[in-house]
């Protein structure tokens, strides 16, 4: 006998899709909090970045992580993630020549909760890491 296949809920988009909508509200989060965004997906040869941003003097590099439960966007950003996105973000500054003694970066995360049926959950991690912390010299 046949039974056919009724998922209790819908199925989940794909993860490109769930990263494309996190990124969206993140980008849309900033704005609201009168944050410039300046580029989106910005990639070179060392990694990509996923949103910057421009809060103040500051330059903001943002890592987004989209995930389907609280908690885990910023565990999963390692040293070795951290590492990319700050020499990513090293090379973002030279292309644009940024006077890195003049204008502060800082790198935050972004967690981005998506629950089927529920509404989306950010958590913005400001400062979330540092060069210092990563043995990375400017």
């Amino acid at each position: 006998m046949f039974w056919p296949f009724r998922p209790s809920r819908p199925s989940p988009a794909p993860a490109s899709d769930a990263g494309a909508r996190g990124e969206d509200l993140a980008a849309a989060a900033a704005v609201r909090r009168g944050w410039r965004v300046l580029a989106r997906n910005y990639r070179c040869r060392v990694g990509e970045l996923d949103l910057i941003l421009r809060a103040g003097r500051a330059l903001v590099f943002v890592e987004v992580k989209t995930r389907r439960r609280a908690g885990l966007g910023l565990e999963a950003v390692t040293w070795t993630k951290r590492r990319r996105v700050v020499r990513a973000a090293l090379d973002y500054a030279g292309r644009e020549r940024v006077d890195l003694g003049r204008v502060p970066l800082r790198f935050d995360v972004c967690e981005v909760v998506l629950v089927p049926g529920a509404a989306p959950v950010l958590t913005w991690h400001e400062d979330a890491f540092d060069v210092e912390d990563l043995g990375l010299d400017l």
